[in-house]
């Protein structure tokens, strides 16, 4: 689930991997993030594409998160966001869910610029393979279900369609 991820700090002209993780691409991943898990590890983050407004409801532990524009600068850092909590940052264009103290080790402050690398594994398209081969499958089976009612609207339409054209 979700396209694997490393993402980078750039200090002193060297860049140093601070974090991997996954960037939530489905609407499922979307919309669970972090929901449903006990914790996370310590370098671990989340990553959402606009995502703007993020909530904590439901959440079984704190989270960091931050705020990043379309060239992955830090426009803002909320730290140890509690449950029930609806963060917004209209401005970002990329949001990151990580565990709490996550910017304090990794130095993170507003006005820094990470690197963000994406990772294509053989496994991940057939993982978005199969979510869209299940979608069309559904979308069938309910043409399929509703067929006779369908069948049976367009007949009396274009049965009422003859009668009238007959009429005149």
């Amino acid at each position: 689930m979700g396209r694997l991820i490393e993402v980078f700090k750039t200090s002193n002209g060297e860049e140093e991997q601070i974090a991997s993780g996954k960037l939530a691409i489905s609407l499922f991943e979307r919309v669970k993030g972090l929901l449903g898990r006990k914790e996370m590890a310590k370098n671990e983050i989340l990553l959402f594409k606009n995502a703007p407004s993020i909530h904590t409801f439901f959440m079984s532990f704190p989270i960091d998160i931050i705020f990043l524009n379309e060239n992955y600068k830090i426009i803002n850092i909320l730290k140890n966001v509690e449950r029930g909590k609806i963060i917004n940052c209209f401005k970002s264009k990329y949001t990151i869910e990580a565990k709490a103290n996550f910017t304090e080790k990794a130095r993170l402050k507003v006005g820094d610029k990470l690197k963000i690398k994406f990772l294509l594994k053989d496994r991940e398209i057939g993982q978005i393979t199969i979510e869209y081969a299940l979608i069309i499958a559904v979308l069938i089976v309910g043409i399929i279900a509703f067929w006779p009612t369908f069948a049976e609207t367009i007949a009396t339409y274009i049965s009422s369609i003859i009668n009238f054209l007959s009429d005149i």
